[in-house]
């Protein structure tokens, strides 16, 4: 090598391979602490539901129970939930709840609320089964302008009518069809007011209807006449700043003629906690008298907080199908967390911008 050719510049290979390898571990190494910061972050954060990197989520679904007695029923194995807001088809929906059934020419049909994502609006919407255990979402049957949930359906005089909970109307109406179960029309207002459940039972020649205006408080009404002027009872309120017993948690059912069993969503220490009943003793327009279920809740989380309900129930609807034999929808609400990348999220688990979620517990139903 002549003086000409060097140039102190140049390194010997293994220095050149020795740096570089030094620099891609330095690289790797930052890559990895991002990383781990990010997903710490996404961690905590999601707890929240404010970032949906590990984002925490709870959705109320529904699922059957059934049982010897209304005071006595247990979730069906192996098929819950069987409605989830990932079965909806024409709309996009933030959760399902609210479920009560009617049984119909052969087929059970369920109305429910769906949250819908884009309004953050209650509408009514529908789920059919054969036999009461395997459901299949339809359609939205109900929606207004306003805050839709809780549809009540039953039978007056062969007709088959509907009272939904309206508060945002600031009325309680009642609804009918002539194509059922689509194509519902508001028939008449029976009440006005900031009313939420409202739960009616026909006893002994009288209508009685069962509303709340908050949590810890439960009005009365009776009419003779389900479409005439409804008069407030003299005992109402009949729940007053109890939170436990108050607000309705589903249909009151006249158990065998002997009593009726009026359902109630305890909402201590939070709302919709579960579901308890009390027997009522005696119910005329004059009077009203009741008992707690020593049994209570009726029905409760499962504890198991990644379950469909595994955190807590509010509301149960019964039927009896055979001598000794009960089935019955009841919505709850678990919790578990899902993995993914995105951009934007909320509180109220409304996605905002890309997401895209790598686990869901529950997939859609077909």
């Amino acid at each position: 090598m002549t003086a000409n050719n060097f140039n102190p510049s140049l390194k010997s290979p293994e220095k050149s391979s020795s740096a570089k390898s030094k620099r891609w571990r330095l690289k790797i190494f930052l890559c990895g602490i991002l990383t781990g910061a990010v997903l710490l972050t996404g961690i905590y954060m999601g707890r929240n539901d404010i970032f949906p990197l590990m984002n925490t989520r709870s959705e109320y679904m529904i699922g059957i129970f059934s049982g010897s007695s209304p005071l006595q029923m247990y979730p069906v194995d192996k098929i819950n939930p069987v409605v989830t807001a990932g079965m909806v088809t024409d709309v996009k929906a933030d959760f399902v709840a609210d479920p009560f059934m009617i049984r119909e020419g052969g087929k059970w049909y369920m109305f429910f609320e769906i949250l819908e994502s884009t309004q953050h609006k209650g509408i009514i919407g529908l789920a059919v089964s054969e036999d009461g255990l395997e459901w299949r979402y339809d359609r939205v049957v109900l929606e207004e302008p306003f805050h839709l949930s809780y549809p009540m359906v039953f039978r007056h005089n062969g007709e088959i009518l509907m009272i939904p909970e309206s508060h945002e109307d600031y009325s309680v109406s009642i609804y009918k069809t002539e194509n059922f179960p689509y194509q519902w029309k508001k028939y008449r207002t029976v009440l006005e007011g900031d009313f939420v459940d409202p739960t009616v039972i026909h006893h002994e020649n009288n209508w009685y209807m069962f509303v709340s205006d908050r949590n810890d408080m439960l009005h009365l009404f009776w009419t003779e006449d389900i479409y005439g002027d409804w008069q407030r009872h003299p005992e109402s309120p009949i729940v007053k700043r109890d939170s436990e017993h108050a607000r309705p948690g589903g249909r009151v059912i006249n158990h065998n003629n002997k009593y009726l069993i009026r359902f109630t969503q305890n909402c201590k220490p939070s709302y919709g906690w579960d579901v308890r009943a009390f027997i009522i003793s005696e119910l005329t327009p004059q009077t009203y008298k009741e008992e707690t279920f020593a049994g209570n809740p009726v029905i409760k989380g499962s504890g198991v907080t990644s379950d469909w309900n595994g955190l807590r129930m509010h509301q149960f609807d019964a039927h009896q199908i055979d001598e000794n034999l009960w089935i019955a929808a009841a919505d709850g609400v678990g919790r578990w967390r899902e993995f993914g990348i995105g951009v934007f999220g909320s509180k109220t688990s409304k996605s905002i911008g890309p997401q895209f979620t790598f686990r869901s517990p529950y997939k859609k139903r077909q």
